[in-house]
């Protein structure tokens, strides 16, 4: 049964995550088509299957979700994170409007969830503004040392992931998001795919990190 519902699971954020993919092509004003975005884009595929597999195994390691919340948030995040990895590969764009939906339904979120259960809500309201502080202070001081490595969107996706993955989860996940975008830099450096001054999409490895994350916690 576990197996099913850990599937099953797999499967609902597979279908968030095409759903992302497809806003997300749409807010960049970019119109790829069905043919254009899963068959001539492989990342499209690829990102709603990384987002499906670190659902499946958070359920089934987890052995369930423990709140309602943290699921419902956990699914949102791991699908926008999978439609914004694609936007920034394929266009260099994140979109604020998709950003700003994604704070919108943070706070809808976690207000009702106060009023559920106050204490319970409280704790992640603070646990999700300090990951957001966390999140966004840390890219907002590498786009200052960086500049024209990073941009601001990159920094405002940060912060917005901090407030869903909150203070403990969004330090490892900048760790291994971080620590892989080091190596995959290194290895087109080596392989002279890219040069010093080129700059990368930074969702996809965000993405990565958030994942590993949610499948560990």
């Amino acid at each position: 049964m576990e197996i099913v519902l850990a599937l099953a699971g797999g499967l609902i954020a597979f279908v968030m995550s095409v759903l992302s993919v497809f806003i997300l092509n749409d807010l960049a004003g970019i119109k790829h088509g069905v043919k254009g975005i899963f068959v001539k884009t492989r990342c499209a595929v690829v990102y709603p299957v990384i987002a499906a597999i670190a659902a499946a195994l958070h359920y089934y390691i987890g052995k369930g979700y423990h709140t309602a919340v943290g699921f419902i948030m956990d699914f949102i995040i791991l699908a926008a994170m999978a439609g914004l990895s694609f936007s920034d590969t394929m266009n260099r764009k994140i979109p604020n409007k998709f950003l700003l939906g994604l704070l919108l339904a943070w706070l809808v979120m976690n207000c009702g969830y106060c009023l559920y259960s106050m204490e319970d809500g409280f704790s992640f309201i603070i646990g999700g503004l300090s990951g957001g502080l966390i999140a966004g202070t840390v890219f907002l001081l590498c786009y200052m040392i960086v500049r024209g490595q990073l941009g601001a969107g990159d920094v405002k996706m940060a912060a917005v992931l901090g407030l869903y993955l909150m203070g403990d989860r969004i330090i490892t996940a900048l760790i291994f998001g971080i620590f892989i975008s080091a190596i995959y830099a290194v290895i087109m450096l080596i392989t002279k795919k890219m040069t010093i001054k080129d700059s990368m999409p930074m969702a996809p490895f965000l993405f990565i990190g958030s994942a590993i994350v949610i499948v560990l916690t």
